[in-house]
């Protein structure tokens, strides 16, 4: 029996048979991929579903493409909500940028008079201010500023001299520390010098150390003369340094010697992991004298095999003599403790001849198979070969199936249909999925298709949408239209509104109804 072609018509009829705020949801999901009638029929939709507050989504996505005779009832529906009702307000911030000259003055002035009274006034101003005119938007601010709420009022955008000095001189006097700190910090990137000046009393009042230390290091990016306090804070703080998230910028602002002291302050802390993370942030700005400092400084974590995440951190940027010595230490932690997984930043930092070594405890009987994933793109042809060897020695279903889909994607076609051998049917439904998924590019013909089939049995044994979106991913790999389609349709059988996403993707990129590319192998 024929499959019925699954089309984006098919998927936008159930989308919008969804009930209420579902069915917004639902086609959301589907508009990256509609045609311009297919996007009306949405616009419609939308319009009739103007009290639901996701619906700016659909109109902010469609306003830019649409219609003056779709604009037009799009924006009385709106006007007819209540004036409280976030909905309107979001609606008419998404349509304003294209509205008739005729209606655009009057929709600005109710969204800027909103911006005065509204709770969620920073969220409106976010998305409101890319439509405003250069007028609207000053007096958008002004009606924040003018409703106590600078922090709403930040926008990183060009206002009048008069109204910026107003709003960072409103945001520096809050009383809030959080807020202040949080305010000016959304300000620092755009201030001028001169500008970053002036505020600068007002951050050196937050007492907190770590968020005056924050704020300082964002303001030192006008006024570099300020990474020496933002140092100090540093300095002062006594809580966990890994709260200090802000150090590979302050780091970068920092003169040597500076870099020296921040240095030995962060090698002060209690726990060798600590230390790791924070002094690694300093990676990218030590001189060699200093990585040798800080190496020493961090010592050896505990657990010591830690040091196979941290050390990537460091690698990239040591001196040679270093860098080997780091070379082989990790190494040496990776075998007497195992290679897990995590350590893909590490690896293309290794010798070819350690990568190697780290294969062959990975792959050795009873080795940890977590990291494979990791490792297959550093692979040779020999190293393939040799690595499906021992994957398929494995007794265990399961991690064989996960293993073979880790490799797949280095395996010829004669190597595909070995390892789609060795993968039980009945096993764990994920990792047959995932391995029949993974090889099926590798194969073609009856082969391909036999290793799809295989795939789309054990997808149907997974719950829900789980089931459905594995049958998804098994038609993008499919060998023909036609198998693709069935699958599809299953697929729509099981899923919702993330299911009908996925299909609509895979059909764009096959051209909606084109043929599928040949796979070189």
């Amino acid at each position: 029996m024929t499959a019925v072609p699954v089309t984006l018509d098919d998927l936008l009829d159930d989308a919008l048979a969804e009930p209420g705020n579902r069915r917004i949801a639902a086609a959301e999901g589907l508009l990256p991929y509609l045609t311009a009638s297919q996007r009306s029929r949405v616009w419609g939709a939308a319009t009739a579903a103007a009290g639901f507050h996701r619906t700016a989504v659909l109109f902010t996505a469609l306003a830019p493409t649409a219609a003056p005779h779709e604009l037009r009832p799009a924006l009385a529906a709106l006007r007819a909500l209540p004036p409280s009702s976030s909905a309107r307000a979001h609606g008419l911030a998404a349509l304003l940028p294209h509205l008739a000259d005729s209606d655009r003055p009057a929709v600005e002035d109710e969204l800027i008079a909103t911006v005065a009274t509204t709770p969620d006034r920073s969220e409106l101003l976010h998305v409101l201010a890319p439509g405003l005119s250069p007028g609207g938007l000053a007096r958008a601010v002004r009606a924040a500023l003018d409703a106590g709420d600078p922090v709403a009022a930040t926008r990183p955008a060009q206002l009048p001299a008069d109204l910026r000095r107003a709003v960072l001189a409103a945001c520096a006097a809050l009383a809030d520390e959080q807020a202040r700190a949080a305010a000016l910090g959304a300000w620092a990137p755009w201030l001028s010098a001169a500008e970053a000046e002036a505020v600068a009393p007002a951050a050196r009042t937050i007492t907190a150390p770590d968020r005056r230390a924050a704020l300082l290091t964002g303001l030192a990016g006008p006024l570099p003369a300020l990474a020496a306090e933002a140092l100090d804070a540093v300095l002062e703080f006594r809580g966990d340094d890994q709260w200090l998230w802000f150090l590979p910028d302050l780091a970068a602002r920092l003169v040597p010697g500076q870099l020296d002291v921040l240095l030995d302050r962060l090698a002060a802390a209690t726990r060798a992991t600590t230390r790791m993370w924070t002094i690694g942030a300093l990676a990218p700005h030590l001189d060699a004298a200093q990585h040798r400092r800080a190496l020493a400084a961090v010592g050896l974590p505990d657990p010591p095999d830690i040091w196979l995440v941290g050390a990537a951190r460091f690698l990239p940027y040591l001196p040679p003599d270093l860098l080997a010595d780091m070379q082989d230490f990790v190494v040496r932690l990776m075998t007497d403790s195992g290679v897990g997984g995590g350590v893909g930043d590490l690896l293309p930092h290794l010798r070819p001849e350690q990568l190697d070594r780290v294969l062959r405890l990975t792959t050795a009987p009873g080795g940890d198979l977590a990291a494979l994933g990791e490792l297959v793109p550093h692979l040779s042809a020999e190293q393939v070969t040799r690595t499906l060897d021992a994957v398929l020695a494995r007794p265990d279903p399961a991690e064989r199936a996960w293993a073979v889909a880790d490799l797949a994607p280095r395996l010829d076609a004669a190597q595909a249909r070995r390892a789609a051998a060795a993968v039980p049917d009945d096993g764990d439904p994920v990792a047959v999925v995932a391995a029949r998924t993974a090889l099926a590019p590798r194969l073609g013909g009856d082969a391909r298709r036999s290793v799809v089939g295989a795939g789309a049995r054990a997808a149907e044994r997974l719950p829900g949408d789980a089931g459905a979106v594995e049958l998804v991913e098994l038609a993008g790999v499919s060998v023909d239209e036609a198998q693709r389609d069935e699958l599809l349709r299953r697929a729509v059988r099981g899923g919702g509104a993330v299911v009908r996403g996925r299909i609509a993707a895979l059909l764009a990129g096959c051209g909606n109804r084109g043929a599928r590319p040949a796979v070189d192998l």
